[in-house]
């Protein structure tokens, strides 16, 4: 019985993959970055722009590790300056050993920031009133939000909304609208004080208006506008008497 022979020639590239895949697993093996690391990198992260570590989340980039950094015993972050929305940041950290640095590495990240923020409990129609069963806490990602993501409900109960929202959206401040005292078409007391004389006559507000805001309404019967100042919900004051 004959036995089928390899070729020398055919035996070196196995054996060399076979070290190659080797190798391959053992960096895949050593990808993780060390838990002190990113300890470290986490407080930093925290400390630089004043995010609290419970509300931060930290992705880390495949990379490989370097051997000599993954047997450190401390290490010190440098985080580069970068604004709340953020995406990709590359932090430098020191890899130290016996008080000596052994490896200064780029280690690339993306922060993710949570809050409690305020979403909706169900769909709000265009101009509907927010009141305090419309909304709720939850917990969502605000990274690319801070600027107009609402977190407190007393600053949104009582406005009302100028496009429809669906439910479970994160309430966006942009989205929200005082509610006028006064609406458009709606009766007014248009009240004149001179010399300790109070006069008061009947109008119909001729635009929505809102506290100390000036608007124009117009006198019963007439069709001039008269520029006046919000007083209340049913009360303005000429300009001019």
């Amino acid at each position: 019985m004959k036995r089928s022979l390899v070729p020398i020639k055919c035996l070196v590239p196995l054996a060399l993959a076979a070290v190659i895949g080797g190798a391959v697993g053992a960096c895949a093996a050593s990808s993780e970055w060390p838990p002190a690391l990113k300890t470290e990198v986490k407080n930093a992260v925290c400390a630089r722009n004043g995010f609290d570590p419970a509300n931060v989340d930290i992705t880390y980039h495949p990379t490989r590790v370097p051997e000599r950094c993954a047997l450190a015993t401390s290490f010190r972050a440098d985080v580069p300056e970068f604004d709340d929305a953020i995406g990709p940041v590359t932090v430098r950290v020191s890899c130290d050993s016996a008080r000596t640095t052994v490896a200064t590495v780029a280690v690339p990240i993306r922060v993710s920031i949570y809050s409690r923020g305020l979403v909706t409990t169900h769909r709000l129609q265009r101009f509907e009133v927010i009141g305090p069963e419309d909304i709720k806490r939850e917990r969502f990602e605000v990274t690319r939000m801070l600027d107009w993501a609402v977190t407190d409900a007393d600053s949104v109960i009582g406005r009302r909304v100028v496009r429809t929202i669906e439910a479970g959206q994160v309430v966006d401040r942009r989205w929200l609208a005082d509610v006028p005292l006064i609406r458009r078409g709606e009766r007014v007391t248009m009240t004149y004080a001179a010399g300790g004389v109070t006069a008061s006559i009947n109008a119909i507000a001729a635009e929505d208006g809102y506290p100390e805001q000036r608007i124009y309404v117009m006198r019963s019967g007439h069709q001039r506008l008269i520029s006046a100042v919000v007083v209340d919900s049913t009360t303005v004051r000429p300009l001019r008497p």
